[in-house]
């Protein structure tokens, strides 16, 4: 079987979860996880959005250092998402990126954080004219198939 996670910004709270994931497969079953790289765009901008948090989030890097730490053997690829909004779009689509980064409290960042947040993502767009490109680096980590 196969066990695909989808690694989002919460995903887990801390490497505890990482036993849960490693006993979900059965003999022969492959783990693949998915996330944007610690240093890609959103990566930049979360490290903008919880700077002053006393927590850390549990990234990509975090998740491939207890599968190693915990004896796995793990592949790793990287690939590249883009995608466009319209310059008219534009405003709405970093307030919606905001809000999902800041766990729905972009309304409470002071205004420090969010003019640093806005300045980053004005010079990590490419400007095409009448659309904004995006572009967002992701990695891919695999485990081979389990012998257990």
């Amino acid at each position: 079987d196969l066990v695909f996670l989808i690694h989002s910004i919460f995903a887990f709270e801390t490497d505890l979860a990482v036993n849960k994931i490693l006993s979900m497969p059965n003999r022969g079953g492959t783990i693949v996880a998915v996330s944007n790289a610690q240093d890609s765009f959103l990566g930049g901008l979360k490290r903008i959005l919880d700077a002053g948090f006393g927590d850390n989030r549990f990234e990509i890097n975090d998740l491939l250092k207890a599968l190693e730490n915990r004896g796995s053997v793990v592949r790793q690829t990287t690939f590249e998402t883009r995608w466009a909004v319209s310059k008219e779009e534009f405003s709405e689509h970093v307030a919606m990126l905001l809000e999902w980064l800041s766990l729905g409290k972009a309304a409470k960042l002071d205004e420090r954080r969010m003019r640093k947040a806005h300045e980053y993502v004005r010079e990590h767009v490419l400007d095409l004219g009448d659309r904004l490109l995006f572009s967002e680096r992701e990695v891919v980590l695999v485990t081979p198939p389990c012998e257990l």
